[in-house]
């Protein structure tokens, strides 16, 4: 088990060291303070998922206000080096090397249970030990609190689990190579239902790309026609901020039903049956939160609570599970 705890230890650091460290690729520049970021979204022939954050334009995976559970978190698994030397040195057959995409997989898989069963431990063990730093009285009200966000992520984990089943279902009758496109984090948006659980053609393909490219366009123009001449006037910036996330969620709305169009009858039933199965995810987890969330307002001062919350919120992912991504990516 110390063997397991160390390796998921630096795994961890070195996804840090990785994230912090990576130059970004064709970014254009941050925006002036209160600008919503406009990236270029994601390029044509490029997988989505970790290890390449172009997930959209100033989007990352599921939206603000949003964490996944953690193994749809975007946390970076070093390749094998060991696996690195077959691809590299060796001539292999497309058979051999699919095979060895299929270990590179299973590995990576089970790094990501190994961080997840040592994030597990270590909050035991650190709970227990804040816990006796408390007063009696604390310490009963934290241990409440532990059991009802322990709950809450047992719910969301569930719910995880139930709706990756049936896009694994969609995305084998739809003959889409689940080794070399495995599914990292949950599609948000019907053009990441189209582009991660449907098989195009190339024709089909080139269609999307060719959407994708042009909402990005469009995107871009529209964000810097909206952007106020005077970035220090506080009403300026407000009225910037409600303007774009309209005419984002708008520019999306469009391209994602432009996308639609492209696919034919039995695609459009597999769309359906993923958009079905993420809006029932969506309300498991907004009820899990509410469970939650009901739950420590009669443990802990509502101010604290609205605080930590926006905590949350600011931060890349926000809170466990939080459903507003593909809403707010133009969805209906």
């Amino acid at each position: 088990m110390k063997r397991v705890l160390l390796v998921g230890l630096v795994l961890v650091m070195a996804g840090m060291l990785a994230y912090a460290g990576e130059a970004p690729q064709d970014q254009p520049p941050p925006p002036p303070p209160g600008a919503a970021a406009v990236g270029p979204g994601q390029p044509p022939g490029q997988p989505m998922g970790p290890g390449n954050r172009r997930f959209g334009p100033g989007m990352m995976p599921g939206g603000p206000g949003m964490r996944m559970p953690f193994d749809s978190q975007p946390v970076y698994v070093p390749r094998s080096k060991a696996l690195n030397a077959a691809r590299r040195f060796f001539d292999l057959t497309d058979e051999q090397r699919k095979a060895v995409e299929k270990l590179e997989t299973d590995r990576e898989q089970e790094a990501r249970k190994a961080i997840e069963t040592m994030l597990e431990e270590l909050d035991k063990k650190y709970a227990d030990l804040a816990g006796q730093a408390m007063t009696p009285e604390n310490k009963a009200k934290y241990e409440k609190v532990l059991a009802a966000e322990a709950e809450r992520d047992k719910a969301i984990k569930e719910a995880d689990a139930e709706v990756r089943a049936t896009i694994d279902t969609v995305r084998t009758e739809q003959a889409v190579d689940l080794v070399a496109n495995p599914v990292r984090f949950l599609p948000r948006n019907k053009e990441q239902m189209i582009t991660m659980c449907l098989k195009l053609t190339d024709e089909q393909r080139k269609q999307v790309d060719d959407l994708r490219r042009n909402r990005d366009t469009e995107m871009q123009n529209t964000m810097r026609a909206l952007q106020p001449k005077d970035w220090k006037d506080e009403k300026a910036r407000r009225e910037y901020m409600e303007k774009s996330q309209t005419a984002r969620k708008q520019i999306e709305g469009e391209s994602a039903e432009a996308m639609i169009l492209v696919l034919n009858d039995p695609q459009k039933k597999a769309l359906e049956t993923v958009s079905t199965a993420m809006d029932a995810y969506d309300k498991k987890v907004q009820q899990a939160n509410e469970t939650c969330d009901k739950k420590l307002t009669e443990l802990v001062p509502k101010e604290k609570l609205d605080a930590a919350r926006q905590m949350d919120n600011a931060r890349p992912g926000g809170m466990p599970g939080r459903a507003n991504g593909r809403r707010f990516r133009g969805e209906q």
